[in-house]
């Protein structure tokens, strides 16, 4: 039953993931490029989350399952070029001025620098089942080792940061969006995304990190098209506002 809701979670992804390649073919918008990398590996992640029962506890799932870390090690950070870029246009104040917006793209590289152990960690992720859920984390948590799995270990993947400033910052524009402009989504969607990578997988097992990493991606995806689309020749942009943002 859950290895079914991941399987049409990984549809979704995909479904998604082609719609933002789309508008990225018609635009060629750098705002799209930086958060369709990543969205790229939402529906191979959640696909072999589903097909984990099926390939079973070995090798072969392990480094199927470790792509997205490695992808992700890389990618994700890349998206806060998106963040600054579409606050600048939108006129936020800090994001005006050279050295704020400067200071996010330099964050943005010192953050790929960070993650870049976690490449390592590729090999060192351990299987966890839950329910009929069969998947490899850094972190197995208690309760989840598969029976025969061998004693986990350390990781360098185990400590993960990316997620917490890219989507936090997503959430956060989102936020001021629904303020000033009325546009709710990338603030219910991050926001949606990042309560339920608050849930504790001791509680509810893998499933809200998989939805949770998910609804973050969609959400960023779907502002970066819409502006894209927006701030684009005859699409009408708005007019940068200045107060309070």
């Amino acid at each position: 039953m859950y290895s079914l809701f991941l399987l049409l979670l990984a549809a979704a992804n995909l479904v998604v993931t082609l719609w933002v390649f789309r508008r990225w073919q018609q635009t060629r918008s750098g705002l799209i490029l930086f958060v369709l990398l990543p969205l790229a590996a939402a529906p191979y992640e959640t696909l072999v989350a589903g097909l984990g029962r099926f390939i079973g506890v070995g090798d072969q799932l392990r480094d199927l399952a470790g792509f997205p870390i490695f992808w992700w090690a890389f990618t994700l950070p890349l998206a806060l070029f998106t963040f600054a870029t579409l606050c600048r246009r939108l006129g936020f104040w800090w994001a005006r001025i050279d050295w704020g917006h400067g200071l996010v793209c330099i964050g943005a590289v010192v953050l790929l620098l960070w993650e870049l152990p976690r490449v390592y960690g590729t090999k060192r992720i351990w299987a966890g089942c839950w329910q009929d859920v069969v998947f490899y984390v850094p972190v197995v948590p208690p309760g989840q080792l598969c029976a025969g799995a061998g004693e986990p270990g350390d990781s360098p993947a185990a400590v993960w940061l990316a997620p917490w400033i890219v989507f936090g910052a997503f959430a956060a524009t989102g936020i001021a969006l629904w303020i000033t402009r009325r546009w709710p989504w990338l603030a219910l969607l991050a926001g949606g995304g990042l309560a339920l990578l608050l849930v504790p997988a001791t509680v509810a097992g893998p499933l809200p990190g998989f939805l949770g990493r998910s609804l973050c991606l969609w959400g960023m995806a779907v502002a970066a098209v819409h502006y894209a689309h927006l701030m684009s020749p005859g699409g009408g942009a708005e007019a940068p506002r200045t107060a309070g943002t």
